[in-house]
Order: C-alpha cells, then structure tokens, then sequence
C-alpha cells in the first residue's frame, strides 16, 4: 500500500461485507422494524470522488445519509454495480489487482460517466453557484461520503440514534471510521457538510467537542469537529431535496450567506 488512505481502504474492503450488513441490519433498525434495510448483495463504498486530487486546504468534504440501491437490470446497476460486486469478490478470492480495479471505479466516478446524475448534478449546481465557481467541483474541492457506506433504497428503517451509537461499538464502522481520518489528514478539508440529519447526529457524538448550534432554517446546525487533531468547522443541514431541507437555489444561497456569517463571527 501507498499509503495511509489506501491501507484503510484496502483494510475495510477485505471484511465480509454481506455479513456486516447481516448486523448492521439488526443493530441500526427502528424499533418496529425487522431489519434496517441494508442490501448484503452490495460491497460498501469507501468514497465517491477521488480524495488524491483534492486541493488540500481548498476543499469540502460531503456526508450524506448512505449510498442509494438500484436494482439489477437498472442503468445505475449495469453500469456501476455490477462492476463494484465483481471486482469486490474477486479481491476477497485474492486477486489483489481487483483491488485497484475496485479503488479506481470509485476515483474516476465523475469522469467514467458512471454518475447517478438524479442525485450529483444537483449537489454539484448548487455548490458550483456558493462555494467552489469552477465547472467540475468534483475534481479538486468536492469528495463525497456517506455516513453509512452500504446501500439501501430508502432510509426510513435506520434509527439515527443507533447508528450514532454503533460508531463506538461495531467493528464495520470503526474501520469505515479510519477512511475518515485518513481523507481528513490527506484533504485537510475547509469544511465538513452534513447533507441529512443522521450523519449530523453521528459526527455530533463522535468527533465533536460542544454540541452543534441550531436548527435555523433547513435545519441548518453549525459548529466544528476534531478529527484527526484537525478541528474543522461544520455546516449540518436537512437533506437537500427534502421536505424541510434546502431545496430551491433561493434555499441553498441564503444558507451559504448564513454560513459565511457564522464563520466569520465563530472562533470555532
């Protein structure tokens, strides 16, 4: 391994991914739920976007909830799925290049044409018209990730609190944990944002020293993190596209406004 980042990486695809989710399905559920709806026939994702290309110190980190599932015989699964599957299994039979093969599915995400452009265009048009006025964001100031890392279709089955709750316990999520660390001391990002109350709730407990200010509009919370002995400043906020969330460009402008104040008067 290269480095850090990678050997994290490689570290967290080598688990038995379908039997992760087997607990993380039983551990993260709501009460009334019998599972949290997590696919096992799906490998995690460690990042989406190449963390290598960041401008370091120019760049944001995104969190969302988790990785959305589409079903076999979809576009998104003939022309990424499949592909993640393959390359995962064959590096668990001991193909280490499929390994690499896997690593530069998720670099080259945005140049492949492998995007879900339902769910990316938006973020990217959005941050494009606030923070970062270049045309590929995704390049050098833009690296998503997910709170969660496996794919479900929908998220109403996760309990927030649990899932908080697991990152101190389970051993899926404290090695996912250390992929965190490692983009953090890579990326030295200017900013964390949470894109969804979950992740919010699980950075809050985790990696921040005071609670989050907030909610505002949006449920925009502010406040910062420590991770990896860099203390980071945070925008939380509803997920885009959402009932409560910053939908309309009008929403995510006067948010932005709302962090730049913030920022300027923190002393995070």
């Amino acid at each position: 391994m290269a480095d850090a980042l990678r050997q994290a990486v490689h570290d967290f695809m080598a688990r038995d991914y379908a039997a992760d989710v087997a607990e993380l399905n039983q551990v993260v559920r709501k009460k009334r739920s019998s599972t949290a709806n997590l696919q096992p026939e799906m490998p995690p994702i460690p990042f989406t976007g190449n963390p290598w290309s960041k401008q370091k110190g120019d760049c944001t980190l995104l969190f969302s909830i988790n990785p959305k599932w589409h079903s076999p015989g979809s576009n998104q699964y003939e022309k990424e799925f499949r592909q993640s599957i393959e390359f995962v299994d064959r590096f668990h039979g001991g193909d280490e290049s499929a390994f690499e093969d896997f690593l530069n599915l998720r670099k080259e995400y945005f140049t492949s044409g492998m995007a879900y452009g339902k769910h990316f265009t938006y973020l990217s048009n959005r941050f494009r018209e606030n923070w970062y006025d270049v045309e590929d964001v995704w390049g050098e100031h833009l690296l998503c990730m997910d709170c969660l890392p496996w794919f479900s279709d929908n998220t109403n089955d996760i309990d927030n609190e649990k899932l908080r709750d697991a990152f101190a316990t389970l051993p899926s999520l404290l090695t996912y944990r250390r992929i965190i660390e490692e983009v953090v001391l890579l990326t030295r990002p200017t900013r964390i944002q949470l894109n969804g109350k979950p992740a919010r709730i699980a950075f809050e407990k985790i990696f921040a020293d005071k609670p989050f200010t907030g909610p505002t509009r949006w449920g925009m919370h502010t406040g910062s993190v420590t991770i990896s002995n860099l203390n980071i400043p945070v925008l939380a906020h509803n997920f885009g596209k959402s009932m409560h969330g910053p939908n309309s460009k009008q929403d995510w402008a006067e948010m932005a406004v709302e962090w730049s104040k913030w920022l300027a008067d923190s002393t995070f």
